[in-house]
């Protein structure tokens, strides 16, 4: 049975190849998706605290420069309906931190990137600001999302078959499996580096098995949430059929409404009484 192989997708991985000292990776990612020269200056502690664990693994904060100004940018490596809710809550929590120290409100520029791995949309990517529902008035303009479809970049890529051409290699590096990553690094210089201690990585059973607990735990933590959500779901269903028994409403509406069976409703007959 072949072994698995970890590449950059994996929030492991990609931070120790990715966000190590030598910047020159991380700054030709941002440059393209920010469609800016960018310059890391540094990683900088995450100050939010998460509701789950799990979640503060998913993420990389830097320091940069573009142009005459410095921006504060997150990273999410894996992309879901939660990250939704954290984009707002990463951002509000910046100016909290900051005026529970006593300093002035934060005025650099704060973006947000989702790097999306699962197809999804025809964007390459999908910029996002808090804006006035009808006239698109930005509510403030220090706060950006960008949603970055990696494997739509990987397929724009192949569709064009242009051997050479190094438009968002950097991107499509990020989502490539081992046999493109031998192709890309053939191509690039620092995709070559990147993939040299890619493949190292593989190479060591100890940092192999750490990202093996590791998803394996992100699966079962989803699972869970998943479960808890189907429950929660129920919940609010059974509590709707209750509704309609009292109100005396009749058992086929019931079911046709609620997707219960007779015997489910039953059984909630007995607990209305």
């Amino acid at each position: 049975m072949p072994t698995k192989f970890y590449n950059l997708k994996y929030d492991r991985v990609f931070k120790s190849v990715i966000c190590g000292k030598d910047t020159r990776a991380i700054n030709k990612i941002l440059t393209d998706i920010l469609e800016e020269e960018v310059e890391v200056i540094k990683y900088v502690p995450t100050y939010i605290k998460v509701k789950k664990k799990y979640s503060k693994y998913k993420t990389v904060d830097i320091l940069a420069k573009v142009k005459d100004k410095i921006i504060n940018v997150e990273i999410n490596t894996r992309y879901d309906e939660i990250i939704k809710e954290r984009n707002l809550v990463y951002y509000t929590s910046i100016y909290s931190e900051t005026i529970k120290r006593g300093e002035k409100l934060p005025r650099d520029k704060v973006v947000q990137i989702n790097l999306n791995y699962n197809k999804g949309g025809e964007k390459l990517k999908e910029k996002y600001y808090i804006c006035e529902e009808e006239s698109k008035k930005k509510y403030n303009e220090n706060f950006k999302i960008i949603t970055v479809n990696l494997e739509k970049y990987k397929e724009e890529w192949y569709r064009r078959n242009i051997e050479g051409d190094k438009r968002h290699i950097y991107l499509v590096m990020l989502s490539a499996n081992k046999k493109e990553l031998k192709m890309l690094s053939k191509q690039d210089e620092i995709v070559k580096e990147v993939s040299e201690e890619v493949f190292i990585l593989n190479e060591d059973g100890s940092y192999t098995r750490t990202i093996s607990i590791e998803e394996e735990n992100r699966i079962i933590q989803k699972q869970r949430e998943n479960l808890a959500y189907e429950r929660g779901e129920q919940k609010g269903i059974n509590k709707t059929a209750i509704e309609m028994i009292k109100d005396g409403l009749d058992i086929n509406k019931i079911i046709k409404y609620t997707n219960l069976s007779k015997k489910e409703i039953n059984g909630l007959i007995k607990k209305a009484m």
